[in-house]
């Protein structure tokens, strides 16, 4: 083989490569229901912890998993500022008698928030333990509901919420907290590809070649 023929076929093997690490990246980008999420977010406030999952999925999709200490309801929420007026929640729990509930809600003052007429958040699945209670739900990035607030490249700050009980009302001063900054949810860091070590050294090996000749 000559070393034309050979650089040849480096070149369409980084090329080949290239093509099926992307189109099995933008896979990753747009598959949901994965069951794992691209962005991880831990809470603490009075040694009661809480943590926010999420991942962009179906490419306007936003798919989250919350967790936070405690059997009754548990909430996040979307706002243009560090506090809780004028914040897009949903609420989420598992009763005593293990059915689920996923509340779409706007809360406009420090107060119970009201029940948006548009209910646009998709219930995935719960569970609740002894001691901890877990949500995954999905909403599209930009519902077009004026009580949702649109997500799809606008940074929003989190706020987070537990409940002593199933009963959604007012939860206190402790069990709450929110993001330090506002978060681009639309925006999920690409995956590392499996197959990149082997593409980076074919073109390491192509570099060699041509430094030789």
């Amino acid at each position: 083989m000559n070393m034309t023929s050979f650089i040849k076929q480096i070149c369409s093997l980084a090329i080949f490569l290239t093509t099926s690490l992307l189109a099995s990246n933008s896979w990753a980008l747009t598959a949901c229901g994965s069951g794992s999420y691209a962005n991880l977010k831990e809470f603490s406030n009075s040694g009661v912890t809480f943590s926010v999952e999420w991942s962009v999925c179906d490419v306007d999709t936003l798919e989250m998993k919350m967790m936070g200490e405690g059997v009754g309801w548990i909430g996040v929420g979307f706002s243009e500022s560090p506090s809780m007026p004028n914040t897009d929640i949903v609420i989420g729990g598992v009763n005593s008698d293990g059915s689920t509930y996923l509340v779409d809600t706007w809360a406009s003052g420090r107060s119970t928030p009201s029940v948006d007429i548009s209910q646009d958040y998709t219930f995935v699945s719960a569970n609740e333990s002894a001691i901890s209670t877990t949500i995954e739900f999905t909403r599209l990035l930009n519902t077009d509901d004026t009580d949702d607030y649109e997500l799809d490249g606008v940074a929003r700050y989190l706020l987070w919420a537990i409940g002593g009980s199933d009963d959604i009302s007012y939860h206190g001063s402790s069990l709450r907290g929110i993001s330090l900054t506002a978060i681009d949810f639309s925006a999920s860091p690409v995956p590392l590809p499996a197959g990149l070590p082997l593409l980076l050294t074919a073109l390491g090996l192509l570099g060699v070649v041509k430094r030789k000749t």
